[in-house]
């Protein structure tokens, strides 16, 4: 018997029709505040569902499907091409808009982990502060969430109330966001 590594059970809830990328810099030794790493990750979004995720794992999972598809997996495995797709980051955040819940998923070897939560209300506090970031014309807001708190950057040029991780909430695309103590 031979399992499959990608090809888990799976329902096909939206279609995405946009795609964001962030970067996310994160100093993961609060003693050591030097250190800083750094990864990419994307915000899908679809009519009514959006999923978060890292680009690295993101990409990870659409090559080693096909390969595995193809029967080419066991190659894949062994020349290590998946050291190009390493992650500190596998898990994934979809946003169920019309059920008013989050879904997180991560892979916790040899199964899948799942939850879901209903949305957080974040108390948004919108600021006349407003800067150009990327091109976009953007407008400062804060909040507090799991005992931080944060600084966002929103554009209403883009009307989608949606952002990286969990956030959310605001009158368009959290464009940037990060931590008053900048440790995310």
């Amino acid at each position: 018997l031979k399992a499959q590594y990608f090809d888990f059970p799976y329902q096909v809830l939206d279609s995405f029709n946009l795609k964001i990328t962030y970067s996310i810099a994160w100093k993961e030794d609060t003693n050591n505040l030097e250190r800083i790493r750094n990864e990419k990750m994307i915000l899908m979004v679809g009519n009514e569902i959006s999923k978060f995720m890292s680009k690295n794992f993101y990409e990870y999972t659409v090559i080693g499907r096909e390969a595995e598809r193809e029967g080419r997996f066991q190659g894949f495995r062994d020349r290590n091409e998946y050291q190009n797709y390493r992650t500190r980051f596998s898990y994934q955040i979809l946003k169920n808009y019309p059920r008013g819940n989050y879904s997180y998923f991560n892979k916790v070897l040899p199964d899948f982990m799942q939850y879901t939560e209903p949305f957080e209300v974040f108390q948004w506090e919108l600021l006349d502060k407003t800067d150009s970031i990327g091109g976009y014309s953007a407008q400062k807001a804060r909040c507090n969430y799991g005992r931080r708190e944060w600084i966002a950057w929103y554009t209403s040029n883009i009307p989608i109330n949606d952002g990286p991780y969990k956030f959310r909430g605001l009158p368009g695309l959290i464009i940037k966001i990060y931590d008053k103590q900048e440790h995310y």
